[in-house]
């Protein structure tokens, strides 16, 4: 397949269009096909890059949140899980949001932007699970959340994800 410029990283449909212009004059042999597998192979890395870009931060600001105020974060589950308006509330706007990163970006390759992906599918889970078995959800929240070391565990795993997807998502 004749695609030197496949090397071109596309961050938007405007940088794919000029792409094309810009090889308009060159033959290829299934000219289609090549479109096709550049937009399906670069595209969707730009949707990743995105989502990451708001994400990371996102991830990176409530760890930091977790470290300095672990006490008032567990406060916050105790008053959340007690609350069904709140329970319910969470499970939709999870369920949006994952949803939405599924529509955006469902794409699974191996490399770092399938986190991406599984982060959508994990938030569509919670949100049918805070809607569907809200008892069940907020039985496990009191157990590891609360009781346990999810605190902790939550601190370490938002930062790690944060600062991943922050790196990946601006300086990558």
């Amino acid at each position: 397949m004749p695609c030197s410029w496949v090397a071109v990283k596309v961050k938007c449909h405007e940088d794919l269009e000029r792409l094309v212009e810009e090889v308009e004059g060159v033959e290829f042999r299934n000219r289609i096909t090549d479109v096709l597998i550049f937009y399906s192979i670069f595209l969707p890395m730009s949707t990743a890059m995105m989502i990451a870009q708001i994400l990371g931060p996102m991830y990176l600001v409530v760890a930091l949140g977790l470290w300095l105020n672990g006490e008032h974060f567990k406060k916050i589950f105790e008053s959340f899980v007690k609350s069904e308006a709140s329970l319910y509330m969470g499970g939709i706007m999870a369920l949006i949001v994952g949803i939405l990163i599924i529509r955006a970006h469902n794409v699974w390759v191996a490399d770092w932007s399938v986190l991406i992906t599984i982060i959508g599918y994990l938030a569509t889970l919670k949100g049918v699970l805070l809607i569907v078995f809200p008892e069940t959800v907020t039985m496990m929240w009191k157990k590891f959340l609360i009781k346990g070391n999810g605190i902790r565990v939550g601190q370490f795993v938002t930062l790690i994800l944060g600062a991943f997807l922050t790196w990946m998502g601006y300086f990558a």
